[in-house]
């Protein structure tokens, strides 16, 4: 099965230099219980466009789509999307 990161290099979405989707990956805690306040330290990949969203990103927003559906089938493929659709910000 293809991962991600490779759906996305594959789609020219993480290639560097393509003026395409920068992402990025910072530690970020996360409390697990409030009442035991412990926390968890987990990589959050943040994803947003490198130029405002023209009609090729988001040709390549949809081929992205397109390849986690055919990875992982109907229902878990548009999670994915939805998920990865969910973490991209515009950044002026």
């Amino acid at each position: 099965m293809i991962g991600l990161t490779s759906m996305l290099l594959w789609a020219g979405l993480a290639a560097p230099g393509s003026g395409g989707i920068i992402c990025e990956t910072k530690p970020v805690l996360i409390q697990t219980s409030r009442r035991a306040r412990n926390y968890v330290l987990e990589h959050v990949t943040r994803c947003y466009p490198a130029t405002d969203p023209g009609k090729e990103e988001l040709e390549k927003l949809q081929l992205a789509c397109d390849l986690l559906l055919t990875a992982y089938g109907e229902d878990e493929g548009r999670q994915r999307c939805q998920d990865l659709l969910a973490h991209i910000e515009l950044k002026p």
